[in-house]
């Protein structure tokens, strides 16, 4: 930040401060402020540096997406892989039951009335 260096001496000398007290005094301003406003100014981006860094974000951006994408591609394989593994695994687990434990028959028998009776179908009466 350039200021007249010469103005403010002159205001020193005019408040009553010697010239040489003046002198060194504008020089130690000089020196705080090129050491306060150089390093700020290496900072601060230029609209280029702005620009490529857009670009690398978007970059950045485009390659996480990918990178999330396969990631939620490869979890449903995962849990598909785990649903057909359980369900075959359950299939053979019964058919081993029941090949170890086959369920007992059961029979219906129908009452020993309704066996010996045909069933009649009634008949209007005759006029």
């Amino acid at each position: 930040m350039p200021f007249d260096t010469l103005a403010i001496a002159k205001k020193l000398e005019v408040a009553g401060v010697p010239p040489a007290q003046a002198e060194a005094h504008v020089k130690i301003l000089v020196t705080i402020f090129q050491n306060v406003t150089v390093p700020r100014q290496k900072d601060v981006a230029i609209g280029q540096d702005l620009k490529k860094l857009e670009m690398k974000v978007e970059v950045v951006k485009a390659e996480l997406k990918k990178h999330i994408e396969i990631a939620v591609f490869n979890a449903k394989v995962e849990i598909i892989r785990w649903v057909i593994t359980m369900s075959v695994l359950s299939l053979g687990g019964m058919a081993a039951l029941n090949r170890l434990m086959p369920p007992t028959p059961v029979y219906i028998h129908a009452a020993s009335h309704d066996m010996r009776s045909v069933p009649t179908i009634p008949q209007a009466p005759a006029r």
